[in-house]
């Protein structure tokens, strides 16, 4: 019974370290963007740049992140992998994306937020497809189907 708490906490520990960061980083882009605490004058560059992004992709992957305590552990590594590999995708994406747009129209918009946004809602569409067929794969080779 131990090992089965102690495997189920770690499978919380991404969900509740992706709200943490999401609200440190949604609280510090309110202190740097109205500069109501003592480090807004400091923070404020950063607002635009890394905080918003961090903000918005954390909203809208943490939906599909809220079912991983209900994956087994199998499971639980086959997504770690996968998100190992989509959060590091997205770091690169935000940070080669410009800050803001200066063309009178444009199609798709690419800035850094609509960036992180888009991968954000993407990681919640595969990470709600990737559960459940894996663990179908993992059960029909459990049943010997393949």
């Amino acid at each position: 019974m131990e090992m089965k708490f102690k495997s189920k906490l770690i499978q919380v520990v991404p969900v509740l370290l992706l709200g943490i960061i999401t609200a440190l980083a949604h609280f510090g882009s309110v202190c740097g963007f109205y500069k109501t605490c003592f480090v807004g004058s400091y923070i404020s560059g950063l607002v635009s740049s890394v905080l918003d992004p961090v903000t918005i992709f954390g909203l809208y992957s943490l939906p599909g992140m809220m079912i991983l305590p209900f994956a087994s552990k199998k499971v639980f590594s086959v997504w770690l992998k996968f998100a190992a590999f989509w959060i590091a995708l997205t770091i690169f994406l935000v940070a080669t994306a410009p800050e803001a747009m200066n063309v009178w129209f444009y199609i798709f918009d690419t800035t850094k937020s609509s960036t992180a946004g888009f991968m954000g809602g993407a990681f919640t569409l595969i990470t709600l497809a990737l559960l459940p067929i894996t663990a179908l794969a993992f059960y029909s080779r459990s049943k010997g189907y393949r």
